[in-house]
């Protein structure tokens, strides 16, 4: 029987550009960086558990690797396991999981715009159970503002912080975080942290905003530190001292704590570099054909960026995005990071989200050739 599904999917009709610009994952595959000794192990112990000649007792629990993560890498350090739930799910569902328990039946979350797009698709605003507050934060000092404004003309329960903010990339100061935190305590209202990009931060330069808050939720799923395969399923939240509300389910023994705790200390210094050399590759290519376009990111070994078409160019970001995909060249317009029915500010007008994440170096070189000769022709 003829699959309608497969016919008439997205991939059939609109085939992905072969230069994805506009692609957010990161490819890259651990396995590479692990010792072979130490891979033929993890796979002994996968195949163990499998036949289940192995049990829980022998696999290290999850929270081990990750309080290594946070021990060596902020100042949030904790040796409670009690602290560290575990789901086996993305860094968004986990979110989700954070604000339908920590906002209440019909509760309202204050987001700062732009954002990411999938908000609106979580599951607890798809069911109802709350809301979403949309308020303009193209800069750290109009977050603090208009989440003022915000919380004087409505009632919410939470601030979900994105940090790095995406696309923008901006970070928060720690004089910033705490006016936010003063706020949010007055008014009663959670902090709830996405921190899926602090992984992408340089080895050294990883701390966590949470350090700088009173009693916030932190959130980390390890698709962006370690690609999408085989951890970018599985998240943690790191929870308050006091916190009752949050509930993982207990996972079984199962072989990917180990494969993090590898990951953690194998790959973590090579995918900063290899982050960094994409960085790099980008910028040198599409600098030799259009010099005075702007580049912006939060560090060097950031997926994402953000590119400045030049005031002369005739598109905006968004006419220019449909413009390049026709070429085969695919970019993310800021713009299209405003639900339906936000009007966007015109200081938003021309920048794309340029994400190196996807590729390797060769194809990035290639299609920021490319790239710079679309936006040097608009010129």
């Amino acid at each position: 029987m003829l699959d309608m599904s497969v016919l008439l999917s997205r991939s059939r009709l609109f085939p992905s550009p072969t230069y994805c610009f506009d692609s957010g994952h990161l490819d890259y595959d651990v396995a590479k960086d692990i010792p072979l000794r130490v891979l033929g192990r993890l796979i002994e112990k996968h195949e163990g558990l499998l036949d289940g000649d192995l049990s829980v007792s022998d696999v290290l629990p999850f929270q081990e690797p990750i309080k290594t993560i946070l021990a060596s890498e902020t100042s949030l350090g904790t040796s409670s396991d009690a602290r560290i739930k575990v789901f086996d799910q993305s860094a968004r569902g986990s979110i989700d999981h954070v604000l339908s328990r920590v906002v209440g039946r019909h509760g309202s979350v204050a987001l700062p715009l732009p954002n990411w797009t999938f908000w609106d698709h979580l599951r607890g605003v798809q069911k109802g159970d709350y809301t979403l507050n949309c308020f303009m934060a193209l800069d750290p000092d109009q977050l603090v503002e208009n989440y003022k404004t915000l919380l004087e003309r409505t009632q919410v329960k939470a601030l979900l912080l994105v940090h790095p903010s995406n696309p923008l990339g901006y970070t928060l100061s720690p004089d910033i975080l705490k006016e936010l935190d003063r706020i949010s305590e007055r008014e009663g209202v959670a902090i709830v942290i996405d921190d899926l990009l602090r992984g992408n931060q340089p080895v050294g330069d990883r701390e966590t905003i949470a350090a700088s808050l009173s009693r916030p939720y932190l959130v980390e799923g390890f698709s962006h530190r370690f690609g999408a395969n085989p951890l970018g399923s599985f998240s943690y939240v790191l929870v308050p001292e006091e916190d009752r509300l949050i509930e993982a389910p207990q996972l079984g023994p199962s072989i990917y704590s180990e494969v993090l705790a590898a990951a953690y200390r194998y790959s973590t210094p090579k995918i900063a570099r290899e982050m960094q050399r994409r960085n790099k590759a980008f910028d040198e290519e599409i600098s030799r054909y259009c010099p005075d376009v702007r580049i912006s990111r939060p560090s060097i070994t950031s997926i994402s960026s953000i590119l400045e078409l030049p005031p002369e160019s005739r598109m905006s970001a968004i006419e220019f995005s449909h413009y390049a995909e026709r070429r085969d060249v695919g970019v993310y317009p800021v713009d299209s990071f405003f639900p339906t029915g936000v009007r966007q500010p015109n200081r938003s007008s021309k920048l794309l989200r340029i994400a190196v994440g996807s590729m390797k170096e060769d194809m990035i070189r290639e299609g920021a050739e490319k790239l710079g000769m679309l936006i040097g022709d608009l010129c």
